[in-house]
């Protein structure tokens, strides 16, 4: 695959990899795709959040912090 880059992204590339950031232009690319994945996950849960409150379905504050924490914990181990 061959994708084209304004020199401005491929200024941005190239010091994420001479920062020591990334292992090389692929590592960089890797992340990005991972991080849009994730932004796209998190808008879909968004909008079941918004649905379920529009249906009038309320989570108390303790749910909500007990799915937080059990998400952090989930990234947390993924990262390892």
């Amino acid at each position: 695959m061959t994708i084209q880059l304004s020199p401005e992204l491929e200024h941005l590339v190239r010091k994420l990899v001479e920062s020591g950031d990334f292992a090389d232009e692929q590592a960089v690319f890797a992340e990005a795709l991972r991080l849009l994945e994730r932004r796209s996950e998190l808008r879909a849960a968004i909008q079941v959040g918004l649905d379920e409150l529009d249906r009038g379905e309320r989570h108390s504050a303790e749910e909500v912090f007990a799915d937080v924490r059990a998400r952090i914990t989930e990234v947390e181990k993924a990262q390892q």
